[in-house]
């Protein structure tokens, strides 16, 4: 791996620290003539810059090297709190914006043009309060995962028995214990399990779907999750939120077919 890829958050800090030298420097040089205005200017823009790579970069680093899965169940809990209370979103979107704004007003009156970079922290302290909130709401049942039973379509016939009926469908996750607890309390929020401490999570291989309906997946490893109606009524999923690329519809087989077709005579 190369050195700024691996040490990311030091090249920063040493950018950050390198323009505060510079505008330093730029004060000592220029004592005499500090008012002048390219003096000043130059002062003031590599003071702002070298206070956001020192105090913005490590958050940014943060947001980058999250976990991707997280961020997708982070996202469909906040949307489907957001979808059961439309009215939050809105205000904490204009919470935000207040308090940002009087961050920025705030610094500026006061001539500490160098915390600007503070406002962001501020301004993300209400929302990351809230998620956790949300979260903690979210998750009713901690262990959820022990309710959980992964299965497999063992012969290319039973697939028939998801050609007609609704089922939820998943592709490209992995079913771990956090996938597994998520997906549990996402149906119990939405209330649509039919029986409590019970959920299946079916297992297609997309070697097994090429093998009864011919060629539909070109990576013969990978698979595809269902969750079936036998577990699930659809008719009470209210949400819009989608996680992983989730669809949702009766006889998804076929539409898979009718899309492979379309695709094929084009």
């Amino acid at each position: 791996m190369r050195f700024y890829k691996k040490h990311t958050y030091l090249i920063w800090q040493l950018i950050g620290w390198g323009l505060l030298l510079a505008a330093f420097i730029v004060m000592i040089v220029n004592l005499n003539d500090y008012h002048h205005d390219s003096v000043l200017g130059s002062f003031v823009f590599m003071t702002i810059f070298g206070t956001f790579a020192i105090f913005v970069s490590p958050l940014v680093i943060w947001l980058r090297k999250r976990d991707k899965a997280e961020q997708e169940r982070n996202r469909c809990i906040m949307e489907l709190n957001f979808k059961q209370h439309p009215a939050a979103e809105s205000l904490m979107i204009v919470l935000i914006f207040l308090i940002f704004l009087t961050a920025t007003i705030v610094c500026a009156r006061l001539g500490l043009f160098y915390l600007f970079p503070l406002a962001f922290y501020l301004a993300a302290a209400p929302y990351c309060l809230f998620r956790h909130v949300i979260k903690k709401k979210f998750y009713q049942i901690p262990d959820a995962e022990k309710y959980c039973q992964i299965c497999e379509v063992a012969q290319p016939e039973a697939l028939a028995l998801f050609e007609q009926s609704a089922t939820f469908v998943y592709f490209g996750i992995v079913p771990d214990d956090k996938t597994l607890r998520f997906l549990y309390n996402f149906y119990h929020n939405c209330g649509s399990l039919r029986r409590e401490q019970q959920l299946r999570l079916v297992r297609v291989r997309c070697a097994m779907m090429n093998l009864r309906y011919g060629t539909l997946f070109a990576n013969e490893d990978e698979a595809i999750w269902c969750v079936s109606s036998e577990d699930v009524d659809v008719n009470k999923y209210t949400a819009t939120c989608y996680y992983n690329r989730m669809t949702i519809y009766a006889g998804w087989i076929r539409t898979l077919l009718e899309q492979r077709d379309a695709a094929e005579s084009t």
